[in-house]
């Protein structure tokens, strides 16, 4: 079967409109204006800092596959950080806060990506450097309200597995934990 020049122009608009209103916003999705987004950046500091004050927390608008909110968090601030690297922390995680669709504005709904946040602990076996012990977290998605308490129920549950497992961190970790929490 052969195709025309403008059968094929017709075919490609087509999809092109279609894949056009597939992204573009719909009746069940709100878009945040920058007040909001500015306010739900400092609600999530704000939750983060009232269970580790002195930890390090960059909460930040991020623009990769469209805008999204990322999340870093270290159990220790910066300056303490070994060798200036943020992974080589005991504890910590980075989140990505985003809308369903990847485009250029938030809009809520909201997700967070699921899987664990691992602390770092001294070795269950002796033939290994160390191991870990998962934070576990599930995806998240709705509002802003949402998903400020799932970083709450997040924080919460991490202090209180971070104070559980005190005596499971090495000597040098215990001091760092010692003083940020």
């Amino acid at each position: 079967m052969r195709i025309t020049k403008n059968e094929l122009e017709v075919l490609i608009n087509k999809e092109v409109k279609k894949t056009l209103n597939e992204m573009s916003i719909n009746e069940s999705e709100t878009l945040m204006t920058d007040d909001e987004i500015n306010k739900f950046i400092d609600d999530l500091k704000r939750i983060g800092k009232k269970y580790f004050p002195k930890s390090f927390h960059d909460v930040r608008i991020y623009k990769g596959l469209g805008k999204s909110i990322a999340y870093d968090f270290s159990i220790e601030a910066k300056q303490d950080w070994e060798n200036n690297i943020f992974q080589n922390s005991p504890v910590g995680f980075v989140k990505l806060i985003y809308s369903k669709k990847y485009n250029d504005d938030l809009t809520i709904p909201l997700e967070v990506e699921g899987g664990n946040i691992a602390m770092v602990l001294k070795p269950d076996n002796n033939y290994m450097v160390y191991s870990r012990k998962k934070i576990p977290f599930r995806k998240a998605s709705g509002d802003t309200k949402k998903i400020l308490k799932a970083f709450d129920k997040l924080f919460s549950k991490m202090k209180q597995m971070v104070k559980d497992n005190y005596d499971n961190f090495t000597e040098k970790d215990k001091a760092i934990i010692k003083k940020y929490i």
